[in-house]
């Protein structure tokens, strides 16, 4: 006899807070800076009242590698998973089929803030050299 896992319920979303939010406010197109931060700010706002917060926690940590869900922004959800989980699901990010160019970019800058070279990110994000090394004088230029 084998245990059942028990699934959520699949209509959790169609209760969600952010239903009918503009989707592009969960996923901050700056990646850092104040603009990212009262993106975020904006994007809990509506998590902090909606009914199935926990439901769209739990889908995003095993699902979602970026964005603001559940109440919780992308770096937030990546602490409670530690970096090796981290990692894994920013790189299946890259090689999801639909993904946008936004996920692409910003699992991309995540790699490279990790130390990976713009050759590899390239290649893993299926990017052009010149993106990748765009992306990284990006992050240069933020932290200086």
């Amino acid at each position: 006899m084998s245990a059942s896992i028990a699934r959520p319920d699949p209509t959790w979303r169609e209760r969600a807070a952010c239903r009918d939010a503009e989707p592009d406010l969960f996923f901050p197109e700056p990646d850092f800076g104040p603009a990212y931060d009262a993106q975020v700010e904006q994007a809990k706002a509506v998590c902090a009242g909606c009914a199935v917060r926990a439901e769209c926690l739990s889908f995003a940590m095993s699902w979602l590698g970026y964005g603001v869900a559940g109440g919780l922004s992308q770096d937030e959800r990546w602490q409670l998973v530690g970096a090796t989980r981290r990692t894994a699901v920013r790189r299946s990010v890259t090689t999801l089929p639909g993904s946008t160019r936004a996920e692409i970019s910003a699992a991309g800058r995540s790699l490279l803030a990790e130390g990976r070279s713009p050759e590899s990110v390239a290649r893993e994000c299926g990017v052009s050299i010149r993106t990748a090394l765009r992306w990284a004088a990006q992050i240069k230029g933020a932290a200086a």
